[in-house]
């Protein structure tokens, strides 16, 4: 009997801590945002690499679903996702998203093909004669949106599609990540990576956050435990160690 009480003891213990692990789960919708996110990157793109391990610090795991920015926020409204990896502030999202702390920030700029003037000074509303591309679904600095409707902008699916373009000729400006334009020149297109520049300034430089969706189960626990994770990891120099190994 006493073999047989400590059996069942061990089993209902044994259960609790199954049930405990498999609630210490967190499932994030991710993009194919290189070099910061992306399935085939090493650790997944150093801000996957930054997320991983804050919430691993508290006992989490990490699920990623790769999927494309209008279904990340689709899907992250009903809570289908705990939330989203990549994601910037901005003020209509909250009625929906609770934002964690920053992580390393996204720098914006205009690029161009080498060898072509275009006068920009930080004023948009001196690009009128240009054809700019954008990325559908994403969010632009706001001074761009404002006057968004006087430009002529073309709208494609993705970043490589507009870097292509812009070589071609076809446009003469697009609105991109300074690094994700560099990624993807040295990775997909290396012989034209002196075919297109940066221009200057930068447009703005945007943090980067976890958005946590409100109807989510247990999100403030979630929330609380990256961030405290986070902390950690900034005040150790972890996530500066990240960034160099990255290359940044």
């Amino acid at each position: 009997m006493k073999f047989k009480f400590f059996s069942i003891l061990f089993f209902i213990v044994i259960s609790a801590f199954s049930v405990n692990a498999t609630e210490k789960k967190v499932t994030l919708a991710n993009l194919e945002f290189p070099p910061y996110a992306g399935k085939n990157l090493k650790n997944g793109g150093f801000l996957s690499e930054i997320t991983t391990e804050a919430f691993q610090r508290k006992g989490y795991t990490v699920v990623y679903k790769y999927v494309p920015w209008a279904r990340t926020l689709k899907g992250g409204k009903p809570g289908i996702y705990d939330g989203a990896c990549v994601a910037w502030y901005r003020p209509e999202r909250e009625e929906w998203f609770i934002f964690s702390k920053p992580m390393p920030a996204s720098e914006v700029v205009f690029f161009k093909r080498k060898g072509v003037k275009i006068n920009f000074k930080g004023k948009y509303e001196t690009l009128t004669p240009y054809n700019i591309g954008v990325v559908r679904g994403y969010v632009n600095p706001p001074g761009f949106d404002a006057i968004k409707s006087r430009l002529k902008v073309e709208e494609v699916t993705s970043d490589i599609l507009n870097i292509r373009k812009l070589i071609k000729g076809r446009i003469d400006l697009i609105l991109i990540d300074r690094y994700m334009a560099q990624y993807n020149l040295s990775t997909k297109m290396p012989g034209y990576i002196d075919a297109i520049e940066a221009m200057e300034p930068t447009l703005t430089k945007e943090p980067n956050h976890i958005i946590f969706s409100k109807a989510a189960k247990n999100i403030q626990e979630k929330i609380d435990a990256f961030n405290a994770g986070l902390t950690e990891m900034e005040k150790e120099g972890k996530v500066e160690e990240i960034l160099i190994k990255h290359g940044f």
